[in-house]
């Protein structure tokens, strides 16, 4: 039950995932479903099989574990309901991807421009993109893209600027 209501959201990213140049054997998926108590308001998350034939049975017993190492006391002959099924998809490899802010001392060169539509500037514009790292030296008037590993923040319009916190030595 679980693999059927799953493949087209892991079909989907799967083909992104290639797309953006992850090869197959660098992920791993795993499925978690919360459920509760049918009546309850509360659910537990617990880890499901993906395997292809899988019921919610597996899932309910684990369920009615947690439960009664959460709560002290589970009701084994209750029916359970399903709230949430999750896909979790994890990159898995040998690099460090963690960030690493780069050099401190010199102004950001831009890493292209993209044209973007901010109506409270007038409509599309075309603005600078930059990575994060040297943004770590001072701020920089916007409208500007920041292009982080995570995320794709904007600052705008034309005037703001965007403020970065260095952390304290001790």
């Amino acid at each position: 039950m679980a693999a059927a209501a799953l493949t087209g959201p892991e079909t989907d990213v799967r083909t992104a995932l290639r797309e953006e140049g992850c090869p197959d054997a660098a992920r791993s998926f795993r499925v978690e479903a919360d459920l509760r108590y049918v009546g309850q308001a509360c659910e537990l998350t617990v880890p499901m099989s993906p395997a292809p034939g899988d019921t919610l049975a597996g899932a309910a017993a684990a369920f009615h574990a947690q439960h009664r190492r959460t709560h002290g006391h589970a009701s084994d002959n209750d029916a359970v309901e399903l709230v949430n099924l999750c896909l979790i998809c994890r990159r898995i490899d040998s690099g460090d991807r963690a960030f690493r802010p780069g050099a401190l001392d010199g102004p950001a060169d831009p890493l292209g421009t993209r044209n973007v539509c901010f109506r409270d500037i007038g409509g599309r514009v075309e603005i600078p993109i930059l990575p994060r790292e040297p943004l770590l030296s001072g701020p920089r008037r916007g409208p500007l893209i920041v292009e982080e590993y995570d995320s794709t923040p904007s600052v705008r319009p034309a005037g703001w600027r965007n403020w970065t916190h260095l952390p304290t030595s001790s």
